[in-house]
């Protein structure tokens, strides 16, 4: 069984360009030293106040360290095959841009807007944001939530081949991030914002950017979420009202009950004049009130 997918022209124009950035940067680190490569592709979270507005064009494809580069160009070789036969090679590669630029933008915004996020950024230092991660996270986005039933196969290590499904690579990179919260506040916020671009990105631009062909018709990702706020909110009611029909149904025969049940009645009792007044009680749930305020009037002498 083939395990490796074919390089897709859209995939071989990413990495090249990734490794041509990586490769003037390591040139120009240990030979030019003038530092114009981290000036022109890393985006700076203080770019409102500096107006470098480029950077948001231009961080995705700078990285600093090698073995994170080679991981991500193999997350874009193995998963780009299938977009670019679905979308094409033009449409992935604007999905793979505009993703980026969307990444960096949440992320910027959401560093300004809540201020001090972690012990790096106190003291108002300028947070730093570059590399592939995000734009990584919005392509496994895109991937598991338009094939999340295909099963794929993968060389894990390079050695161990495995089947997964699209959608469980989600879940395993989302739970990757929760697990590296604590001690790593910066690859979440990358990372997060990479998936909630996706997200954008299938809701609602697919279609505007590659042309009416393409829809969102297989995604409802917001629908979903409505369906299932609703399917809450009837689940409630339904359990609210069996809840009343029990009471209404109850055998109400203080006699026949322990102290602590009939304290427990009276206050469920009352918690229903409370909201729905006192005629909304049934004539067994009226006796009982009039029978429990005779057997503990002793208690509350006038």
């Amino acid at each position: 069984m083939n395990f490796l997918p074919p390089l897709t022209n859209s995939a071989r124009k990413i990495i090249f360009i990734n490794i041509a950035v990586y490769l003037f940067f390591a040139l120009d680190t240990f030979f030019l030293k003038v530092g114009l490569i981290e000036k022109v592709f890393i985006l700076r979270s203080s770019i409102f106040q500096t107006h470098e507005y480029w950077q948001f064009f231009t961080y995705f494809f700078f990285h600093t360290d090698l073995l994170t580069l080679f991981f991500e160009m193999i997350l874009i070789y193995f998963l780009a095959y299938p977009l670019e036969q679905n979308w094409g090679e033009k449409n992935f590669l604007l999905f793979y841009f505009i993703c980026g630029v969307m990444s960096g933008v949440i992320s910027v915004l959401f560093i300004n807007l809540f201020g001090a996020i972690s012990e790096q950024n106190v003291g108002g230092r300028v947070y730093l944001i570059y590399g592939g991660a995000a734009v990584g996270y919005s392509i496994i986005t895109a991937f598991s939530l338009l094939y999340k039933e295909r099963v794929i196969q993968l060389l894990l290590f390079f050695v161990l081949p495995i089947s997964l499904k699209g959608k469980y690579i989600l879940y395993i990179a989302i739970g990757f991030l929760l697990f590296s919260a604590g001690r790593d506040t910066y690859h979440v916020i990358i990372g997060l914002s990479g998936v909630v671009s996706g997200i954008i990105f299938l809701q609602f631009l697919i279609s505007y950017v590659f042309g009416s062909g393409h829809n969102n018709s297989s995604f409802f990702f917001f629908q979903k979420i409505a369906d299932f706020i609703n399917r809450t909110n009837k689940n409630f009611q339904k359990g609210f009202e069996k809840k009343n029909n029990f009471q209404q149904k109850k055998e109400f025969n203080i006699n026949k009950m322990s102290e602590e049940n009939i304290e427990a009645t009276i206050d469920e009792l009352l918690e229903i004049i409370s909201k729905k007044g006192f005629k909304n009680l049934s004539k067994e749930q009226r006796d009982f009130l009039l029978e429990a305020s005779k057997k503990y009037k002793h208690k509350f002498p006038d």
